[in-house]
């Protein structure tokens, strides 16, 4: 077996991930016969050891893991895919199984990574939460994705043009043309493809127009990716894309506008961050039996991304699905409502809330990995009534900011609640005037029943403080 990896270190690595575990002599000699077989069948391969990476690949019994694998060679060679955007897009495409919720789907998404890691299909950089995929290993991939699957990838090429119309055949199943110079769709280009899932246009900086007709013939499409494209406004045949899971839009910083979305029950992640959309969407108003007439509409919604616009808690408390939200409200008091309202009946498992704050936009990409983020702005008091006492804050906060917010005198005083964050791990205080301290001397018997402040706390940056005394 190890003659046929023709002294490959990579081929060698592959085919002993793909036995790993395998102790009967009986299996080694049946995988032997096998490899042997699945080397006479791919014998026209130009390279002369893909024949190890399809057997190895073969042995995944899984249908889900050879459906992600294959979908990691969407992207270009030597790219650092991003984790969860991977797991994301395994999800959108629905490649694994449904699950209760959106951390378990991820849960299910990381599990599948790890085991294509084990076989050693795709390397894991920990540290930097990225996936890669050698160029040897992709070739084996897109050799198999010339049948079934059918995949057309044509990722970072320097195409300056869409695809010729011949080149969009009737059985294609997904499309990658991300990180090109595509700048220009021609009026006559309507590809029929049917059974395309998955069409993948981000990066292309300079496509700023997309024909009517383009997406007329795409009715299957599962996943679109437009994020980092110069577009000034979607053609309104996306508004009959009925089987849309995903709309991604990020980085599209010239786009006005977004055509009705009421067909799109299916969507369950869409991303408008880094747009020029200044309301949402119209035509949500024609889906009965919600009580929100805009966001509450999308009722699959899970993951939302607005950090530039101002969203108001009612608009949140109708996605009864939501489990991530990146956006802005406009006061304490909306932040105490939405609170409220996740405590009592919400899903909510990761946010990064901003208030009031109309200066640089912090989105999920300074915050990496999702996790639980609430920045006070400019002011963001000047509008509350509300007693100190009530102001409320997250239960499972683990990063708070407040800069120019206008605290006065002791932090603690004004968020009691502070006493019970357990999670809280960062807190910023910047450009604050009137703060004197953090928190006050009492008692041992009130400081038993008020909790035990800040015992998660591994950084309290602060600058900007010309009244600062202490921490107590």
């Amino acid at each position: 077996m190890t003659k046929r990896c023709s002294g490959l270190p990579l081929a060698l690595v592959t085919l002993v991930g793909s036995m790993r575990g395998i102790a009967d002599i009986h299996e080694w000699r049946d995988a032997s016969e096998e490899l042997d077989e699945s080397c006479m069948r791919q014998a026209d391969m130009e390279n002369g050891v893909l024949p190890i990476f399809v057997y190895a690949f073969n042995r995944l019994k899984d249908p889900k893991l050879k459906s992600c694998f294959l979908y990691c060679s969407l992207y270009p060679e030597d790219y650092d895919i991003p984790r969860d955007e991977l797991i994301a897009n395994f999800i959108s495409e629905e490649l694994m199984d449904t699950r209760s919720s959106r951390r378990a789907e991820f849960d299910q998404g990381h599990v599948i990574l790890n085991k294509l890691e084990k076989v050693c299909l795709v390397e894991i950089w920990t540290d930097r939460e990225v996936v890669r995929m050698h160029d040897l290993i992709k070739d084996m991939a897109l050799t198999i994705t010339k049948h079934n699957p059918r995949y057309l990838v044509k990722a970072r090429l320097e195409l300056t043009k869409i695809l010729k119309i011949q080149n969009w055949t009737k059985d294609l199943d997904m499309v990658s043309l991300m990180d090109n110079s595509i700048h220009d769709i021609s009026p006559d280009r309507s590809p029929k493809c049917p059974r395309l899932s998955s069409l993948i246009l981000s990066k292309n900086y300079l496509l700023k127009f997309i024909p009517e007709c383009f997406f007329e013939q795409m009715r299957g499409l599962c996943v679109l990716n437009l994020s980092e494209t110069s577009i000034e406004q979607l053609p309104n045949s996306i508004s009959h894309l009925e089987k849309l899971n995903a709309l991604l839009l990020g980085g599209c910083g010239n786009l006005v506008y977004v055509p009705p979305l009421e067909k799109l029950r299916l969507l369950r992640q869409l991303d408008l961050s880094g747009t020029s959309i200044e309301e949402v969407p119209k035509g949500m108003e024609n889906l009965t039996n919600l009580k929100n007439p805009i966001l509450g509409l999308l009722t699959h919604l899970q993951e939302l991304t607005l950090p530039c616009h101002v969203v108001h808690p009612t608009d949140v408390e109708g996605l009864k699905q939501l489990e991530l939200f990146d956006g802005r409200l406009n006061s304490v008091s909306d932040l105490n409502q939405l609170i409220k309202s996740q405590q009592s009946e919400g899903r909510l498992r990761y946010y990064h809330i901003i208030l009031n704050e109309p200066g640089e936009v912090f989105g999920y990409d300074e915050y990496y990995p999702p996790c639980k983020v609430v920045h006070f702005g400019d002011d963001s008091v000047a509008d509350s009534s509300l007693g100190v006492d009530e102001n409320l804050l997250p239960q499972d906060i683990e990063e708070l900011l407040f800069e120019g917010f206008g605290l006065s005198c002791c932090l603690l005083d004004y968020f009691p609640m502070l006493n019970n964050a357990k999670d809280l791990k960062k807190c910023d205080i910047v450009v604050e005037d009137k703060i004197e301290c953090i928190m006050r001397l009492s008692s041992e018997e009130e400081q038993q029943s008020r909790g035990v402040p800040f015992q998660s706390l591994e950084d309290l940056p602060f600058y900007g403080l010309p009244n600062f005394i202490g921490l107590l």
